[in-house]
C-alpha cells in the first residue's frame, strides 16, 4: 500500500488517511518526513490505525531534511483506516513513500486475467504439440 507520495501535513489538525483491507499479522510502516524550513517550533504528528495510537506523537524539527521513520506492530485483520493526524499549533510536516507491508500487503490471489492468459498458452502449447506430431 502507498497511500500518498510527497504530502505536506499541516500540522494544526490536519488528517491524512487511507483505509488498510487485510488479515491479521505483523505489519511493518514506514516512510520519508521532513520538517518545514520557516517558524521555531517542531511541527508534531501522530500515527494511529483504527483509532489507536501506534507510536507517541513524532516531532519533526524546523528544516530537517529527509528522515525514514519505521514502526512494526501486530494489527487484527479486518478494514482499518490508517491514518497521519497533525498535533503541533503551526507549521508544515512533509510526508513521502508512504508503505505498509506485512500481512494486509500481500495478496496471493492472482486475477481472473492471470488464470485465462495461463489457460491460453497451454492451449496454444497442447495445439502446437498435436500439430508437430502430425506432421512428423
Amino acid at each position: 500500500m502507498r497511500p500518498t507520495a510527497n504530502r505536506s501535513l499541516p500540522c494544526r489538525t490536519d488528517v491524512l488517511q487511507q483505509t488498510v483491507d487485510g488479515g491479521g499479522g505483523l505489519y511493518t510502516l514506514s516512510w520519508w518526513e521532513a520538517g518545514y524550513s520557516l517558524g521555531s517550533d517542531p511541527q508534531t504528528y501522530s500515527v494511529s490505525l483504527g483509532g489507536t495510537q501506534l507510536h507517541p506523537t513524532f516531532s519533526t524539527p524546523v528544516g530537517r531534511g529527509w528522515v525514514q521513520q519505521v514502526l512494526s506492530f501486530n494489527a487484527a485483520g479486518g478494514t482499518e483506516l490508517l491514518s497521519f493526524t497533525g498535533t503541533s499549533s503551526s507549521g508544515v510536516v512533509f510526508l513521502d513513500n508512504i508503505s505498509l507491508t506485512g500481512a494486509a500487503a500481500v495478496s496471493a490471489v492472482p486475477e481472473p486475467e492471470t488464470f485465462a492468459m495461463m489457460l491460453a498458452g497451454l492451449g496454444a502449447l497442447g495445439f502446437a504439440s498435436r500439430r508437430q506430431r502430425k506432421s512428423a
